[in-house]
């Protein structure tokens, strides 16, 4: 067991059962409080979990699942962790997205949400198989919530996506091109976090009120030493 611990933590995944053997073992493991359960039959020690931030977290499982499905190509708030966009941690929620040409099957577990997809654009990014930059704005503007999509949005425009490439990208039936043109006067580059976009989300998209100014500095008079504020 210890060679698939050190085989994990290395390659920065999950641990996960080679045979039935260790199945078995990895079960009585995680009952008996040796090891913390991310994903049916995926694991991690608590220790090593609890340093780990919601963006790590998501990728140790993304990495162990693609050993076990080659064939996901991931989608939605998955696929923005994976494309590195500076979204909330709120925005990655719990569940695993992936495109699917079908719907949901009947052993599916409860932590896969497929994001119905025909024929998805996806690239490779570090190895893993996730929807194309675009596509990924799009799918979280239709199963985000509101706030969260549009610090999406301000990630893709900030790598040097334009408006008029997510416009075109809203290809499939369901694609709730209205709502992406809603938020576009609402999205800004100038916020340095997910967290900033967020709060920046909620004063202009939900509250109504006047866009803030972003990354001023403010000169003590007195000390003449500088303040950067967040929104001013």
């Amino acid at each position: 067991m210890a060679t698939i611990d050190a085989q994990a933590c290395t390659e920065q995944r999950c641990i996960l059962p080679r045979n039935p053997r260790e199945k078995r073992l990895l079960t009585r493991r995680c009952s008996a409080g040796a090891l913390t359960r991310l994903y049916p039959g995926l694991y991690m020690h608590p220790q090593y979990l609890a340093q780990l931030n919601p963006f790590e977290r998501k990728m140790h499982l993304v990495r162990a699942l693609h050993l076990l499905h080659k064939q996901w190509v991931f989608a939605g708030s998955t696929a923005a962790c994976i494309h590195d966009l500076q979204i909330p941690y709120m925005a990655l929620g719990s569940k695993i997205h992936i495109a699917s040409p079908s719907k949901p099957h009947h052993n599916d577990c409860a932590q896969l949400q497929r994001i119905h997809n025909p024929n998805a654009e996806w690239d490779f990014v570090n190895g893993v198989p996730v929807t194309s930059l675009t596509r990924t704005a799009v799918d979280g503007v239709n199963t985000m919530e509101d706030c969260c999509s549009i610090t999406v949005l301000d990630s893709c425009l900030r790598s040097g996506v334009g408006e008029e490439d997510l416009l075109a990208a809203c290809s499939l039936p369901n694609d709730n091109v209205n709502l992406l043109r809603a938020m576009l006067p609402y999205t800004t580059i100038a916020s340095e976090n997910g967290g900033e976009a967020y709060t920046h989300a909620v004063i202009t998209f939900r509250l109504g009120f006047a866009r803030p100014r972003q990354q001023v500095e403010i000169v003590d008079p007195l000390t003449r030493r500088i303040y950067r504020t967040d929104y001013y």
